[in-house]
């Protein structure tokens, strides 16, 4: 959405797209991270809470995060959703990413929801119950 390109500068996707690079990379079949970007320390600042989730794509999981997101009485301001491939070494660190529609690789969904600001940084974190309705 243009609204939400508004608050990048180069430097600042730059900055988003590394960190979303480092956390496709780490290990785990869902990985979830909840915070509310600043310059310092992530490179780029939004007037959001960021809920970031990378895992095994599946049908309905926009559906299923924003219903999490609801839950918590949360609104969801804009939402990404790119789904790709990744190509993992023998010890099953990922080496790069592909197009998901051409490759044989493991689908990948990564999620990022811009909601509603969340100052406290307990409220941030999800429950072992929502992770659980994530992984079903």
């Amino acid at each position: 959405a243009p609204e939400l390109l508004g608050h990048f500068d180069p430097e600042g996707l730059a900055a988003l797209g590394g960190r979303a690079l480092a956390f496709l990379a780490q290990p785990g079949d869902l990985k979830v991270r909840v915070y509310s970007p600043a310059r310092k320390p992530h490179g780029w600042a939004v007037p959001y809470t960021v809920v970031e989730l990378a895992l095994p794509d599946r049908p309905f999981i926009v559906d299923s995060v924003r219903m999490a997101i609801r839950r918590r009485g949360l609104e969801v301001h804009h939402a990404l959703h790119p789904v790709v491939s990744t190509v993992r070494d023998g010890a099953g660190n990922v080496t790069g990413l592909e197009d998901a529609a051409s490759s044989s690789g493991e689908r990948l969904a990564y999620e990022l929801f811009f909601v509603s600001p969340v100052a406290s940084e307990a409220e941030r974190e999800p429950t072992p119950v929502e992770a659980k309705r994530l992984t079903k």
